[in-house]
């Protein structure tokens, strides 16, 4: 089921359309290379560091872990796995094959590389209609 898309997204050319399944690194940077399985690796670490804690063992094996201890964990390991796994050049070249470094002037625009798009294949943005 599909809604339609409000105007201003029409005029510039905008598919709003939802991404189809395993196929998120086309937009989303944080799946682009081998960032996703670098991320789960070191949550994985961060959740094993944890577990070290007695207390937070004892937790774990009891089922007693909050929804609230759950909300304030999660989130804050992604975060240190995501800055971990996206450290130096590959952070920014993630951000940009993925057009998510977007200016206003264009400037850059011919580093936007969509996996899987043809050989010299580049990215036209619409412009917006002058007010």
């Amino acid at each position: 089921h599909t809604h339609p898309s409000p105007p201003l997204i029409q005029s510039v050319g905008v598919d709003d359309h939802k991404v189809p399944p395993n196929e998120t690194d086309q937009v989303q940077p944080i799946d682009r290379g081998d960032a996703a399985w670098e991320i789960k690796v070191y949550l994985g670490q961060l959740l094993d560091e944890w577990l070290d804690d007695e207390d937070n063992l004892k937790k774990w094996e009891s089922n007693t872990l909050t929804a609230s201890d759950r909300r304030i964990l999660l989130p804050h390991w992604f975060y240190k796995a995501s800055m971990k796994a996206l450290q130096g050049e590959a952070k920014r070249k993630y951000f940009e094959h993925a057009g998510a470094l977007l200016t206003a002037d264009g400037t850059d625009d011919d580093l936007i590389k969509l996996e899987g798009a043809p050989a010299g294949y580049k990215v036209v943005i619409p412009q917006l209609p002058s007010r």
